[in-house]
């Protein structure tokens, strides 16, 4: 593969090669090749590339995460200096869609601790692991800090995500609330509330 490049290298060189390893991290994680992913992540420590790069630490824990190496995902999470809301939402996000519930929202937690707000990919991730009855209470906690901050009139995926995360949980009710006040109404939402309906036995 390209030869990366030294971390004192001109910038222009940095920023192209960057810009092409993110691209190779996103491969790597959509082939779950998480040999290569290794390689590229030995060679980017050596050059000094991920100091202070949230866009390559993200892309790192993402690709990991894909690769359901969420024990290399935490390491990189753990080392980065600095850690923006896409660095928090792809740990979260790799922890959710494994099933790992606790650790997804653990780390939400740990993300307002530290003063970062979530922004609609993350809120999605966390209503993902919210989708049982046992975290249903953290559901309703979210669901009151989106209507609060004005977000379900603003995102029809997030009014879907909620949707889907009441009828998970066997809240047919609130899920039919929540599409009701949704102001748009699409094939996603309309599926996410009968999708509820049947799998509680109440197709009619």
């Amino acid at each position: 593969h390209a030869k990366l490049p030294d971390y004192h290298d001109p910038p222009k060189l940095r920023s192209c090669y960057r810009s092409e390893l993110l691209h190779r991290l996103k491969l790597c994680g959509k082939e779950k090749d998480v040999s290569k992913a290794r390689s590229i992540h030995a060679d980017i420590i050596t050059k000094g590339l991920l100091k202070d790069n949230v866009y390559i630490g993200s892309a790192l824990i993402h690709m990991y995460a894909k690769c359901r190496s969420l024990t290399e995902a935490q390491e990189v999470f753990d080392k980065l200096l600095v850690r923006d809301v896409v660095t928090w939402t792809a740990m979260i996000g790799g922890f959710s869609d494994h099933g790992f519930t606790e650790e997804a929202l653990k780390h939400y937690d740990e993300m307002h601790f530290e003063g970062i707000y979530p922004n609609s990919v993350t809120v999605i991730c966390v209503l993902k692991a919210c989708s049982s009855k046992k975290e249903l209470d953290k559901g309703k906690q979210i669901h009151k800090e989106i209507v609060n901050n004005g977000l379900l009139a603003k995102d029809s995926v997030l009014g879907t995500a909620l949707i889907g995360m009441y009828a998970k949980c066997g809240e047919l009710g609130q899920a039919q609330e929540v599409f009701e006040e949704l102001p748009i109404r699409n094939v996603a939402s309309w599926s996410a509330l009968i999708s509820g309906y049947q799998q509680h036995g109440q197709a009619d």
